[in-house]
């Protein structure tokens, strides 16, 4: 019979404050705390093994199928290799591992959490029967970073992905897609033949195909597959601002400067243009509704506007005049919320 060993681990603040502790006086360590939940009834201690940056072995004694509680203090910044064991006997007695884990070198970065998975095996075997997860996610309300790119190509959109990704757009022309613990899945994708500056990857979406898609305000549109092979499609709307997936499967745009929605299909096609009631009115963002239609900001009239999919548009004045309202988006309550000033307004569809 082979028992299976969980571990999760929790990192403490890298600030000092009455929940986290404080910290060395140079602020220059990360103290990691983990929490161990164990399944296996076998286990009795646990071992973690740090080398690299920082060198130290720490152990815990787990009662069976219990949970227990370690420290890692001190981590250095730096390359750091991680490696765990699991005893049967306690700590005081642990001289022969009854799993192990191969080791996993990651970057020790301060204030930083860390994103490991180990996979544990009993020692008499050579893969890993059993998992073991190092989850080190930081406290609620904890802001991290994740740097992509040197120099002046500026992050311009961040976008959910289906692969349960997450999709980096840049100022300068590329996509980069990173895991939900912010490490690099794929490298970035140069967008060509617009690689140089001044390109300009703005907002982005992604389609009924599966494709993210994504305006350059040259009067183009780009799709790329998950895989990054992109080809651009051109929308002749040089200032389109907005993009949304409609659900008619479409892809719909707003054109500030013509005034008007424009309606794409997923090959590239310009299906319909659609004038804008009110005269510049610059539509400015679109999203797609809980009722089956789109909405959309109009900047100049401080107005929301709704096109059905069919292409007819209605207006609804803000209660503000020259609000100039900006972003929009579908509320989880069913709702229309956009941006209006320095508020946020909502609108019942």
């Amino acid at each position: 019979m082979t028992s299976k060993l969980w571990i999760r681990a929790l990192v403490v603040c890298a600030a000092s404050t009455a929940a986290c502790g404080p910290l060395p006086s140079d602020d220059a360590t990360e103290t990691v705390t983990a929490t161990l939940s164990i399944t296996s009834p076998d286990v009795r201690c646990i071992q973690i093994a740090v080398t690299g940056a920082t060198t130290v072995t720490t152990k815990a004694d787990v009662p069976g199928g219990a949970t227990a509680s370690l420290s890692l203090a001190g981590l250095a910044a730096g390359s750091t290799t991680f490696a765990a064991s699991a005893y049967a006997v306690k700590c005081a007695s642990a001289t022969t591992a009854t799993y192990v884990s191969d080791p996993i070198t990651a970057t020790v970065v301060v204030g930083k959490p860390l994103g490991l998975s180990f996979k544990m095996r009993p020692v008499s075997v050579t893969t890993g029967t059993g998992k073991a997860v190092l989850d080190f996610p930081g406290p609620a309300g904890r802001v991290e970073d994740f740097p992509t790119w040197t120099g002046s190509n500026l992050v311009s959109a961040v976008l959910a992905g289906p692969d349960g990704n997450v999709w980096a757009l840049t100022g300068l022309g590329g996509v980069a897609v990173l895991s939900p613990t912010g490490v690099f899945v794929a490298s970035l994708y140069p967008i060509n033949p617009f690689v140089e500056q001044p390109y300009d990857i703005g907002e982005g979406v992604f389609g009924p195909d599966g494709n993210l898609w994504f305006l350059d305000h040259v009067g183009l549109i780009g799709r790329m597959t998950p895989s990054g092979s992109v080809r651009t499609f051109s929308v002749s709307s040089p200032d389109a601002n907005s993009i949304a997936a409609g659900p008619d499967g479409n892809l719909w745009l707003t054109d500030p400067t013509n005034n008007r929605i424009v309606k794409v299909t997923t090959f590239g096609v310009v299906a319909a243009t659609y004038p804008v009631t009110t005269a510049s009115a610059s539509p400015f963002a679109i999203a797609s509704g809980p009722d089956g239609n789109l909405w959309f900001t109009e900047f100049n009239a401080s107005k929301i506007g709704r096109i059905t999919p069919a292409g007819v548009i209605t207006e609804f004045a803000t209660p503000t005049a020259g609000a100039r309202p900006q972003g929009i988006a579908a509320g989880p309550d069913g709702n229309i919320w956009f941006g209006m000033g320095a508020r946020v307004a909502r609108l019942t569809p």
